[in-house]
């Protein structure tokens, strides 16, 4: 008797144990399960032991899942040859090789993987935000191993996800519990990953002092292992690593700037941006670049990409379900417009007004009677660039 009820309380306290591990998503359902085992297996090619880490499957549920879902390594798909591949980073696997006292519980909603071009296998991880600090203190920790302004209070932030912009892109949004939002969208093109953070002060102070630590993990590609930093390059907003043969370079920067600088134990990059000051309400956006190089001229590499123009592109954020562009129809070049949309099969709720997918950009709206007329005037002026405008479902014209 005393026998089965120990047995018994050392169950308990084993399926306890696996309950607190910070790093075990069970998914919610089969479509999320299907992508997160396609992702361990096809892409990122954890063990049986890692995997079960992060889904809380047993090893027999795992080979009954994989089995129903057809993922193995024969059915690996290709890469997509019109970008680079850009995956969300399961967890589970440390993305350090050292200083792992530093970053104790590392959170994945903030990590995405950007696998190299040269193999079929290498990925550096894409911590962003990977730290935030404010007037306030250390305002997010995408880890543990020091206080934030949250935990010092015993509030525990919950774990989130990314969210998939069509085929190659990613946005992860957080909002803090005094308001603060805080996001990141990433963007795979053929050459580079296009990066974008927002800040929104959702308090009822100004906010300042908005530094941010972005960190790119180099653990997992290979001949970018070295814990020092003979093979970094820091040059103005830009830091890079070079691999142990000297024609390979990652490469990764932010604007604007607060400090790029490489931590040898982990190893990783920084390019650690700033925030200008935040008003009440206000919003604030940082821009991002990241990209892989072949060949011996880093420093010309970097005169290229400052050359793209990449610190004043277009700021794309993305808030609503539908998005389009007005076009010239003979020449396909984006036009000025007026512009409303009219739900026809529910007149409690009939029209809706878009904005501009640029949130520097001002849009006008104009719902109004015309004065001495029975006429009532509504549109939106828009600028020539893409729009952006919330629709439940229905018919519009």
């Amino acid at each position: 008797m005393y026998a089965v009820l120990l047995i018994l309380l050392f169950t308990l306290l084993c399926d306890s144990t696996a309950a607190a591990d910070g790093q075990t998503r069970p998914s919610p359902s089969d479509q999320q399960l299907q992508f997160w085992l396609q992702n361990m297996v096809w892409h990122h090619r954890y063990s049986t032991a890692e995997i079960c880490q992060v889904t809380g499957l047993s090893p027999e549920q795992l080979q009954q899942r994989l089995t129903a879902f057809g993922i193995s390594d024969d059915t690996r798909p290709p890469r997509p040859a019109d970008r680079l591949l850009l995956l969300p980073y399961p967890g589970g696997r440390h993305p350090r090789i050292g200083f792992l006292d530093g970053a104790i519980e590392p959170q994945r909603e903030t990590k995405l993987s950007a696998f190299c071009p040269w193999d079929d296998h290498s990925y550096a991880v894409l911590d962003f935000p990977e730290a935030l600090w404010s007037n306030l203190g250390l305002t997010y920790l995408a880890h543990t191993h020091i206080d934030t302004i949250w935990s010092r209070q015993g509030i525990t932030l919950p774990q989130l996800e990314w969210v998939a912009n069509g085929e190659n892109g990613w946005t992860s949004e957080r909002t803090l519990p005094n308001g603060i939002r805080i996001g990141t969208t990433a963007t795979a093109h053929q050459d580079h990953i296009e990066l974008m953070m927002w800040l929104h002060n959702g308090t009822d102070k100004p906010l300042s002092d908005l530094r941010v630590q972005n960190c790119v993990m180099l653990k997992a590609a290979a001949g970018f292992t070295q814990q020092n930093n003979d093979n970094k390059l820091i040059r103005g907003n830009y830091a890079a690593a070079r691999s142990a043969d000297g024609q390979r370079w990652i490469i990764t920067a932010w604007d604007p700037l607060h400090r790029a600088w490489a931590n040898a134990p982990c190893p990783c990059l920084h390019s650690d941006p700033q925030f200008p000051d935040c008003a009440a309400g206000q919003t604030q956006y940082l821009r991002g670049w990241f990209s892989f190089y072949q060949g011996s001229d880093p420093d010309g590499e970097l005169a290229r990409i400052e050359a793209t123009g990449w610190k004043q592109r277009p700021l794309r954020h993305r808030t609503a379900n539908v998005t389009g562009t007005i076009c010239d129809a003979d020449t396909g070049t984006p036009l000025a417009a007026r512009l409303y949309v009219q739900r026809l099969d529910d007149p409690q709720q009939p029209f809706f007004f878009a904005t501009s997918l640029n949130p520097q950009s001002t849009t006008v709206a104009y719902n109004r009677q015309v004065p001495g007329t029975e006429s009532q005037e509504r549109h939106v002026s828009l600028s020539a660039e893409p729009f952006q405008v919330q629709l439940p479902p229905g018919t519009y014209r």
